[in-house]
């Protein structure tokens, strides 16, 4: 009988930690995805939020503006990465139209169609753009928050 007890609580115990695990990690990854800013894990909350990896980079830079809710991140890429396959993984299509780089703030002459990538899409809970310039190696990424 004692045995009996002694396995049940330990099932218990066992059952206790896994949910505790579960609830704990599931905390975790809401808080990265509910972090708008650029301090703590803006590229883990850009990778959940538009559905995009981040490759190793060099460097980057990270506005957000409270008021529109926006980020807008430029990140210079590793000279390591195949921008082939890169465009190819994450679903980029040739530029079609350069209007759609405004929001950017680039130059015309900084803006070859030939070399730059880019994918749009709005969910219920973001609106987001990425543009890749497989040139420069420069990935821009623009994140509105509308949840």
């Amino acid at each position: 009988m004692k045995l009996k007890n002694i396995l049940i609580l330990a099932v218990c115990f066992i059952i206790a930690i896994i949910c505790l695990g579960y609830v704990g990690i599931r905390s975790f990854t809401k808080n990265i995805y509910n972090s708008q800013n650029c301090e703590w894990a803006n590229i883990d909350n850009i990778e959940m939020r538009s559905m995009v990896d981040v490759p190793k980079i060099e460097s980057s830079e990270c506005n957000y503006d409270t008021l529109s809710k926006t980020k807008k991140v430029l990140f210079v890429v590793d000279k390591e990465l195949n921008t082939e396959d890169y465009i190819a993984k994450n679903k980029l299509q040739k530029l079609v139209s350069p209007e759609s780089l405004s929001s950017f703030n680039l130059k015309p002459e900084e803006i070859t169609p030939e070399t730059f990538y880019i994918r749009e899409k709005t969910t219920e809970w973001e609106s987001y753009k990425i543009v890749l310039d497989s040139k420069s190696r420069k990935l821009w990424i623009e994140l509105k928050y509308l949840d």
